[in-house]
């Protein structure tokens, strides 16, 4: 299980490749790959759930 630090740097690295792939391409601007079910325009802004019951 990732802490919270290695899911806020994988999804600033998601991100910023998400950037440069749009200057390129004309993707939709929200992730299929976020799992958050919270999204800020468009994008995931909480950390997949931690723990299982």
């Amino acid at each position: 299980m990732e802490s919270y630090e290695e899911f806020c740097l994988r999804s600033l690295a998601l991100l910023q490749e998400e950037g440069k792939f749009k200057k390129t391409t004309c993707e939709p601007s929200c992730s299929l790959k976020a799992r958050s079910v919270i999204h800020f325009y468009g994008r995931a802004v909480l950390s997949p759930l931690v723990r299982k019951r």
